[in-house]
């Protein structure tokens, strides 16, 4: 799902509904959502049901590869941002 896509599903709703975060579709382990629930923008990659995600403000060894691998990927991943309760 992209930004523009959750935003306009969150704009049908009634503006001081509060969020929660399930960790399924059968709503298992709900919780609440801090104000300050984004995370940086990230890289990630799937593979499948897999998804690896790396902070772009994470140094070459904080994300394990060296430092040519690393400016690669942050060229070329595609970006995205994690919520969290």
């Amino acid at each position: 799902m992209k930004v523009k896509d959750l935003i306009k599903q969150l704009l049908e709703l009634d503006h001081e509904l509060e969020i929660f975060m399930s960790s399924d579709a059968e709503g298992n382990r709900i919780q609440s959502i801090p104000e300050n629930c984004l995370s940086e923008i990230s890289i990630y990659r799937k593979d499948g049901r897999e998804i690896d995600i790396w902070s772009l403000n994470w140094t070459a060894d904080e994300a394990c590869f060296n430092e040519e691998r690393w400016e690669e990927m942050k060229k070329t991943y595609p970006k995205g941002v994690v919520l969290y309760p």
